[in-house]
């Protein structure tokens, strides 16, 4: 059975001493996994080169694991990212309120006009439609 390079294994110990690597025989590669608390180890990600051959593990998964580490963000650019993602969603909510204040005063401009209409007159509350007018048959009374 294969087992992962002495110094990849301590690199991959001092970027977290969860992360561990082994040897899967039923796929051919190596598997890097995180420890949790309750339960088994969780798979992060697999070792494999270009074209799906088995590869040992060195620096280049170590990079990897390094970039997709949210915890390692600089604290600048991540406050950075944070204040624009505000801003832009404040901006958002912003424009969703004119469009729905412009929105109830058209509801409430043909509200009006139909309110006033039926005090005026028939002529003023015409329908924008044409109205069908019954016709009753037989004898009315």
């Amino acid at each position: 059975m294969l087992k992962p390079n002495a110094f990849f294994m301590k690199k991959l110990k001092t970027l977290d001493k969860n992360l561990d690597c082994f040897f899967n025989t039923r796929i051919n590669r190596f598997i890097v996994t995180y420890k949790r608390v309750i339960g088994t180890a969780v798979p992060i990600m697999e070792v494999a080169t270009d074209d799906g051959e088995c590869r040992m593990p060195d620096q280049r998964d170590i990079d990897r694991l390094i970039e997709s580490d949210t915890r390692r963000r600089n604290p600048e650019e991540h406050l950075k990212a944070v204040s624009k993602y505000m801003y832009d969603y404040r901006e958002k909510k912003r424009a969703e309120a004119t469009e729905n204040i412009r929105l109830m005063t058209i509801d409430d401009r043909k509200q009006l006009r139909r309110a006033v209409g039926r005090l005026e007159g028939p002529k003023v509350n015409a329908s924008t439609f044409r109205r069908i007018v019954h016709k009753p048959r037989g004898q009315v009374f």
